[in-house]
């Protein structure tokens, strides 16, 4: 699945949406852990194919 994200990813991306993450029904954190990392990997293959707006140095 992580290898599907950073497919999708590669090409810029108007917004991401996390579904299916309820925390108060899971006991052992998975669903936040994961979303979590679905999140972070996006925006790290965002970085790397450099999609992101750069910051000015002004």
């Amino acid at each position: 699945m992580l290898k599907f994200i950073q497919l999708v990813a590669e090409r810029p991306l108007a917004g991401i949406e996390v579904v299916e993450c309820s925390p108060p029904y899971d006991n052992a954190e998975i669903t936040s852990l994961i979303a979590t990392r679905v999140i972070c990997d996006t925006l790290g293959c965002l970085v790397r194919a450099g999609h992101l707006p750069q910051r000015s140095t002004s």
